[in-house]
């Protein structure tokens, strides 16, 4: 499958569930953006930053969730986006902490860990733990590099321009986080 199909998959799931995604979207990133904030505020050193990077995994699973759920032809719900923050958010957390690892280790290292991971916080949605989560992410994305990191590439893309236009990213996000499910999904049988 071509990266383009799968953001175009993630186009048409998208028109059939916008209110939902978009609603979804808006909440786990302004909850993300507030929490960054409280903990810069409170803690007031660079610490703040980092602590706020393992929220990653809890927003990348909300919107892992979402995601699936209009996959499936169901309406998503803030409920669906929210229930990282219910449910096995050690197993979140940590994928959170792999997902952004690379800022920690050297900034621009979080390309890798993102691209390396990039499957783990639905692997947790669909029930795995972390560790199983990050190895098998890890092991889909190495086994499929060239179409894999062309998706990603793409995403990053879609993503960038939608935070150019300062509310694209209510369409881009959701989208993206469709063509990511979709991916995992051809790719883990």
């Amino acid at each position: 499958m071509q990266s383009a199909s799968y953001l175009e998959y993630g186009w048409e799931v998208f028109k059939r569930h916008t209110s939902g995604l978009v609603a979804a979207a808006f909440c786990l990133v302004v909850v993300q953006a507030a929490s960054q904030q409280v903990l810069a505020s409170l803690l007031r050193s660079p610490i703040a930053f980092l602590s706020g990077l393992f929220l990653t995994g809890l927003i990348s699973g909300g919107l892992m969730l979402v995601a699936r759920r209009a996959m499936r032809g169901q309406e998503p719900t803030l409920s669906d986006a929210f229930e990282p923050f219910r449910a096995r958010q050690g197993d979140y957390l940590l994928v959170g902490f792999a997902l952004a690892g690379g800022v920690i280790a050297c900034g621009i290292g979080v390309l890798v860990t993102s691209f390396l991971f990039m499957f783990a916080p639905l692997l947790v949605a669909d029930g795995a733990d972390f560790k199983v989560a990050l190895t098998r992410s890890k092991d889909l994305v190495l086994a499929n590099m060239g179409e894999l990191l062309a998706v990603y590439v793409l995403l990053a893309a879609i993503n960038v321009l939608g935070a150019i236009t300062m509310i694209g990213w209510l369409v881009s996000v959701p989208v993206s986080a469709i063509a990511v499910v979709k991916a995992g999904r051809r790719h883990d049988g």
